[in-house]
């Protein structure tokens, strides 16, 4: 069976099967623009879709470069939306979802095209085209492209796989944005109990959509959750580099990819917001949303009230936090939200860029934050706020210290990335993970000295979650043996060489981690202290 091609007709706002004659007259001139002589949009279209065209670059591969774009596993048994208040419908969606639904890989790819693949064979089933890509999809088929030195990204954002309930029925969508590829976002349907249950694409929302002139480039990942007057929405930040430099939430109806309501939280120029974090309840009914922005300040927003003309910055409009170097400490990497024994919740993130050639060379200091919300109507903290941790060696196996947060009098930890009073450029790019009672993050260290060298390499950092502190006993595996015991030394983290890691963490049969660096990290693999797992459980009523 040959895979399904769709795309988007932004005339009629409408999806369309990918054929040059569906597309709009404005989109099949930009399609036609910019090619070689004898070649054709019709030919372009054609040529996205596997065929070999002669002036256009022989495919030997239908499969793009994938580079920032997560490989997104929708599985039959995945649980990430809770029963309504009034019934238990996502129970019985949960039933059917898990007898019914075939596994896939949902995936983006540079060649323009988002791809639904089934794990069990690599064969593509599904594939979209967002309409971002069209100005650009003449460039990967120029017979000259090379990969690498004249790279372009055409679809190369972020991807939720989410349960979602509209029109009386619940369903599992993929929802993502082009990152560095354009400023626009999709959302496919994956699965859902009616008849009319096949892959298709939902909508597809960008700048020059009415509403959404304030979009950035798409480097955000959507969340997703019922918002408190019924309708389910996708919470989409609007990105960098958009028209006029503000940072702001978009809240989206998940059914059609209509704007519910922007949220501004700066609109003075050169700023945008990143990847937003919520608190829902147990209906997963949204209360407030956490994101950070490119001057160093972490926003929090309200949406307790019933209306959406009550959905507002939360803290009288004031960050909950600001970092001292401001725009010198961007925030663009998605925080996590974690439970305070006192009330309230912590926020964790950390500070760090790596999206421009100019980020490469920059050597202000960043730092990891955990700053408690305590559910109060102000805050605006800053690092005086804060109980300072710092790095006290610098090995294989780095140190850090000790300090007690007493948080009657104070909002929080912080670590400064630096040692011996030296910055190196060492920054924070992607989320923290909580586990265990302990908060666990990545950094990235580059050659600073050198825009054009790809080297790199990182820490992961493994600290007491509530005060930020190096454990007082072994939580990594410091003498190679494969356990966790009085045999190894108290630490902080490892260095990792070899590439920047994004760590992934698996179980391993004794009951502790393997943290697995990816890419060409060395250590590739590290074994962590495991324990009670505090993720969210879902409970389901037995009937």
């Amino acid at each position: 069976i040959a895979p399904t091609y769709q795309s988007w007709n932004s005339l009629t706002n409408a999806v369309i099967p990918l054929s040059f004659l569906n597309f709009s007259l404005p989109q099949q001139l930009v399609l036609s623009a910019n090619l070689p002589l004898g070649i054709s949009g019709l030919d372009l279209v054609q040529w996205s879709k596997g065929t070999n065209k002669t002036g256009l670059k022989t495919r030997t591969v239908l499969l793009g470069d994938v580079i920032n774009s997560p490989l997104a596993y929708a599985s039959p048994t995945d649980n990430p939306a809770s029963d309504p208040a009034s019934d238990n419908s996502y129970s019985t969606y949960l039933d059917i979802k898990s007898n019914s639904m075939n596994p896939t890989l949902v995936v983006n790819a540079n060649d323009g095209l988002v791809n639904v693949i089934d794990p069990s064979t690599g064969k593509r089933l599904y594939a979209y085209m967002p309409s971002t890509v069209l100005s650009n999809l003449h460039y990967v088929a120029d017979p000259n492209y090379i990969n690498g030195v004249s790279h372009k990204f055409l679809v190369d954002g972020q991807i939720s796989i989410v349960d979602v309930q509209f029109a009386s029925s619940w369903k599992t969508l993929a929802i993502g944005g082009a990152g560095s590829g354009g400023k626009g976002f999709y959302a496919l349907q994956l699965f859902n109990t009616g008849t009319s249950n096949t892959v298709k694409a939902l909508w597809d929302i960008s700048s020059v959509t009415a509403g959404f002139a304030n979009m950035g480039y798409a480097y955000a990942k959507p969340e997703v959750a019922q918002l408190p007057d019924g309708r389910w929405a996708a919470f989409i930040s609007n990105g960098y580099g958009s028209t006029n430099g503000v940072a702001s939430l978009f809240v989206v109806d998940v059914s059609n990819g209509a704007l519910i309501k922007e949220i501004a939280v700066d609109t003075s120029g050169n700023n945008g917001l990143s990847s937003v974090k919520l608190r829902v309840n147990a209906q997963s009914v949204v209360q407030y949303a956490y994101g950070g922005d490119l001057k160093g300040q972490m926003w929090k927003f309200d949406f307790t009230g019933q209306t959406a003309s009550t959905w507002k910055v939360g803290l009288g409009g004031s960050p909950l936090f600001t970092a001292s170097g401001g725009a010198n400490q961007p925030i663009t990497a998605q925080p996590v939200v974690g439970n305070n024994p006192n009330g309230g919740k912590m926020v964790y993130f950390g500070t760090g860029k790596m999206l421009e050639a100019a980020d490469k060379t920059t050597t202000a200091t960043q730092a990891f934050y955990a700053v408690w919300d305590n559910d109060g109507t102000s805050a605006n903290y800053r690092e005086s706020d804060l109980v300072a941790q710092a790095i006290t060696s610098s090995a294989q196996f780095f140190t850090t210290t000790q300090n007690d947060v007493n948080y009657a009098a104070k909002k929080g930890f912080y670590l400064p990335l630096i040692y011996n009073n030296s910055a190196t450029g060492e920054r924070i790019i992607y989320a923290a993970v909580l586990a265990f009672g302990r908060v666990q993050f990545t950094t990235a260290i580059v050659d600073t000295t050198d825009p054009c060298s790809s080297s790199g390499s990182g820490r992961f950092g493994d600290l007491d979650a509530l005060n930020g502190k190096m454990l007082s006993y072994p939580v990594l595996d410091t003498n190679g043996d494969g356990q966790i015991n009085s045999s190894d030394a108290t630490s902080s983290g490892y260095l990792v060489s070899g590439g920047v890691p994004s760590v992934v963490r698996l179980d391993k049969a004794n009951g502790n981690q393997a943290i697995v660096a990816g890419g060409l990290a060395i250590p590739p693999t590290g074994t962590e202290l495991g324990g009670v797992s505090d993720r969210r459980i879902m409970w389901r009523q037995i009937r």
